[in-house]
This record gives C-alpha cells, structure tokens and sequence, in this order.
C-alpha cells in the first residue's frame, strides 16, 4: 500500500508531464507485452497493462478482458481497466469511477488521463459525466486522444528534459557548487532539448509572455503568439497561443479606436467603471510564491511607484461595480498577470478579464460562490459548467440586493 501511495502522490502530480508506465514500448513488441500480463510478478502486470494503455491496437481489448476475467489482484484490475477504457471501452470506466470509493491507488490518475476529465475524487461528478456520455461521445475523446499522442509524447520528453535542464542549472550562491544532488544534464540530452519542437515553441511562449507582462507591448506579443501557432503548431503550446494572439490583435484594434477621457473626474459613475474596464488589461501582477497565486489586488509591487490599477479602482467603487463585473467572467481577453503552478513546470496562466473580474468581486463580497480547486487554478482555466454556475448564482444573488 505504501508503494501504491507514494506512485498515487508522483503520478498525481506529474500525469500531464510524464507517461505513468514504466515500462519502455519502444523495446517492447505488442506480443511481448501481452505475454507478460500473464506474469507471476503482479508488479509486472500492472506496469505491462500500463503500457498497453499507450498503445491503440485491435489485438489488446480482447487480451485484457481475458486477463480481467482471472486477474485477483486490485491495483492490477485498475490497469487492466485503464488499458481497455483507452481503447475505447466506455464499460471499462465503471471498475476506476467505482475504485474512487478506496484510496490509495491510482484510479483517479487513470480516469483523469481517459476521461480528460479531472473531478478529483468526486465519485458522483464521474458517474454524472459517464451518464451523460453516449458510447459514441467517449469513442470520439479517444479518438482525439490517440490524434494527438505525437505531440503529447513530446511534450512528455520536453518537461523531463526541461526540469532536468532546471534543476542541473542551480548552484549554491556561497560555493557556486550545484545545489540539487543527481545527475547532471549530459551533452546528448542537452542537444535534443535543444532541437525539439516543443522546447523551441516554450521559448517563444516566454518572450510573449515577457512582451505582455513585463513591457505591455501587446503587439510584439499577439506576434510571437501567432508564430508559436503557425510555426509550432503541432506542440502543446499551439492552441492557447492562437487564442492569445486572436485576443490581443483584437484588443490592439481596440486600442486604436479608444479616446481616453481627458478628466476622469468629470464622468459619472457608469463612465467611471467603463474607464477603469477598459484599463484592466494594463493592470499587471506577478505570482510571488509556488504554490502561490498571482492576485490583481495584490499590495507586493516590483517598484516604489503608485502606479493606477484599474482592478483597485473597481474596488473602491464597490457594489456598483458588481452587475458590470458579472458580465466580464466569461470574457477571456488576457491581462498583464501571469501565473504558474511551479516555476520548474514549462507552464505558465495568463490571466483574462474574467480573472481579475471575479478577484476583484470576491474583494467586495464576502459570499462570492467560487472555490479554487486547486493551488494552480484560475477562473479562466475551471470548466464551463462549474464558471456558468458561478455566474448564474452571482446574478441570481445580485437581482435580490
């Protein structure tokens, strides 16, 4: 139970960066593998079932079901399971949503991967799911998932190379001496963190990101976005960085036509809030710690100066502001804030309107019905179902004030 513990806690936290198998399919022939879930070692047949489940071939369903049939071990059937629910069988997520009910295993990590679904481990949020998914609806998430291996294999090869490269970078500031004990990065690794697409497309995703936060220039952003979407198109980053870039082309035409007014004080306070709304695409933030959060609000600023932020604006106007607020959490134009689950994990959140809508509402009640789900989550990355329920039940509590 203890080694299925700590491979729950690893592969909990890695599942999108990492395959869970252990075993290497590139040496292994689909023959071999299906000879060896008949091994008297249930270690073996568990990391073998693993393995079948990053492969898509005809041969497998009907092997595993036989296994299935005289398999007695627990976190083995969970595998078994796994590997068939990823060939299709929409069947085969009953035993891993049904396992939710145990700990200490990795059927949640197994249904997140499948299902691309992440409910935790809410047990009745995946028999939801499964209900309202036809056979024919989870075949097609299948589909898309083996469509798009290629790239998520790279991306699996890039993260490890990257956090490698990361960790082989730290020296101790009084000796200069490395700071994380392990191996060091090899010349050969070196060279092919360098020619993979993936790695190329993360470093143009870095200077866009430094482009918008750091120098506010939305142009030279929405620019390296759209390169990363053309020219890297098959990499992991290629589907935010299109719609980063359609954003902010359409905020930069935005911009143009924009007259500022030349007193703030002047205008009422309907004119006021769409002053500050339209400024909180300049309001910049930084995430200060890992695990962290990077908050519109936030006191902590790089320099001295008192520069205007729109977000505290819309604070200190309060209640007013709210029904304005509201009818910005469905809109995904980026800010100038960014956060990250890690600095050492090639990932990175820009923040939307959205985002620094419901900070900023949250701010002025004390009842806003929005939980993080995770360190890492933002507003903007929560599933439709769950931003449509805040923003009905914030209206809904909005009409009775």
């Amino acid at each position: 139970m203890q080694t299925h513990g700590l491979r729950l806690a690893l592969a909990t936290v890695i599942v999108f960066a990492y395959p869970i198998c252990t075993i290497a399919q590139e040496s292994q022939g689909i023959g071999d593998l299906i000879t060896r879930l008949d091994d008297q070692e249930k270690r073996t047949r568990e990391d073998t079932a693993e393995a079948l489940a990053e492969i898509v071939d005809s041969k497998i369903p009907p092997v595993v079901r036989k296994r299935i049939a005289v398999e007695t071990d627990f976190h083995v059937n969970l595998a078994l399971h796994y590997a068939l629910a990823s060939q299709g069988d929409k069947q085969a997520l009953r035993f891993l949503i049904d396992s939710l009910e145990k700990t200490g295993h990795l059927g949640y990590v197994y249904l997140r991967r499948v299902t691309g679904e992440d409910f935790e481990w809410n047990i009745e949020a995946y028999r939801a799911w499964y209900a309202k998914t036809s056979d024919e609806e989870f075949q097609s998430l299948i589909n898309k998932r083996w469509k798009q291996k290629p790239m998520t294999d790279e991306w699996s090869k890039f993260a490890s190379l990257y956090g490698k490269r990361f960790f082989s970078s730290l020296t101790d500031a009084e000796t200069g001496e490395p700071a994380v004990l392990g191996d060091r990065m090899t010349d050969e690794e070196i060279r092919r963190l360098s020619e993979l697409p993936t790695a190329k497309a993360w470093s143009l995703f870095e200077s866009a990101i430094d482009q918008l936060q750091d120098k506010g220039d939305r142009k030279e952003s929405a620019r390296l976005f759209r390169k990363i979407a053309t020219d890297f198109s098959n990499t992991y980053y290629a589907d935010q960085s299109k719609e980063l870039a359609d954003m902010l082309d359409k905020m930069i035409a935005e911009d143009s036509d924009y007259t500022p007014p030349k007193e703030i004080a002047s205008l009422d306070l309907d004119q006021q809030i769409e002053f500050h709304i339209h400024n909180l695409r300049d309001v910049v933030a930084y995430q200060f710690s890992q695990p962290g959060y990077c908050h519109v609000l936030s006191q902590l600023r790089l320099s001295d100066d008192e520069r205007y932020n729109a977000a505290e604006a819309l604070r200190d106007i309060g209640e007013p502001a709210i029904p304005r607020l509201i009818s910005l959490l469905d809109d995904r134009r980026p800010i100038r804030a960014v956060g990250y689950w890690r600095n050492f994990h090639p990932t990175r959140t820009v923040l939307r309107y959205q985002d620094a809508a419901i900070q900023i509402i949250s701010a002025i009640r004390t009842d806003t019905p929005y939980d993080r789900r995770t360190t890492s989550s933002y507003f903007s990355t929560e599933r439709s179902e769950t931003q449509k329920a805040v923003i009905e039940s914030l209206k809904s509590s909005t009409k009775s004030k």
